[in-house]
């Protein structure tokens, strides 16, 4: 039986060991723990200066003390864990933001927030937050299409217009040991933009002090710039486009990106 927290580090969740969810867990300060009010003998917890609040270390606590707490403080109360805390069962987010490194490495590679959270993380972290307003290129195309088997329910998908749920012999492949003509086609081939994202702005981190024109890798994009294009009208989002900083500000070098067109 679990007896460790979960902490989901894409949604800022913390639950329970039984998996109850207990709060969302941010600070805009993004304060480090040695940086918060240390009271002498004291473990379980330490204070903030900028919003005098308390700070509880999961490390130090058992969990009916931080249900007790988070029941009568819901609102203001905050949670420390240290990385390898063997109290907590951590949810990697491989998008998470990175805290500013050396300069070291050419070309530096910017990382880009997509929520009114992680640009206000990433600010708080060092970072200059280069903001853009997300303006969807609907050229951008993927197709899918569904199939169900009538008997189970089992439901497939196909973004291949080889492969199609019609029943058509000439047509049919096999998906996970069973011919698509098996399944009945509950929605054809429907085209749509595979980028939609729940914040109108996203913002590229840039770290402080590029001097000049600093070269830089841009490994996702805001802006739609074609990098791959599928003979059967697929065409997706470039991804590591060069550019440079200037003034805080990326600017893309989409003459630089090599489109890969795919024949099938």
């Amino acid at each position: 039986m679990n007896t460790r927290f979960i902490y989901d580090e894409k949604t800022s969740s913390l639950f329970a060991p039984d998996g109850t969810f207990l709060k969302k867990v941010f600070c805009p300060k993004a304060k480090l723990w040695n940086q918060l009010i240390t009271d002498p003998g004291e473990l379980r917890w330490r204070g903030c200066s900028d919003c005098g609040e308390k700070v509880i270390n999961l490390d130090a606590v058992s969990f009916s003390e931080v249900q007790e707490t988070l029941r009568n403080e819901w609102d203001n109360t905050c949670i420390h864990a240290s990385e390898k805390s063997q109290n907590v069962i951590f949810l990697k987010d491989k998008n998470q933001v990175q805290p500013p490194r050396g300069h070291q490495e050419t070309p530096i590679y910017i990382q880009t927030v997509r929520n009114w959270q992680d640009i206000d993380r990433g600010f708080a972290m060092g970072y200059w937050p280069d903001i853009r307003l997300v303006d969807p290129d609907f050229n951008m195309n993927s197709k899918i299409t569904v199939g169900q088997d009538p008997t189970t329910g089992k439901i497939e998908y196909s973004g291949d217009y080889r492969i199609n749920f019609k029943g058509n012999e000439f047509h049919s492949r096999s998906i996970n040991g069973r011919e698509t003509s098996e399944f009945l086609e509950v929605i054809p081939f429907t085209n749509y933009y595979p980028y939609h994202q729940q914040s109108p702005v996203a913002a590229y981190l840039v770290p402080k002090g590029l001097e000049g024109r600093t070269q830089v890798c841009v490994e996702d994009p805001i802006e739609d710039i074609v990098g791959w294009r599928w003979n059967q009208g697929d065409v997706q989002r470039a991804m590591n486009v060069p550019g440079y900083v200037e003034n805080n500000r990326v600017v893309l070098e989409p003459r630089e990106v090599e489109v890969r067109d795919v024949v099938g």
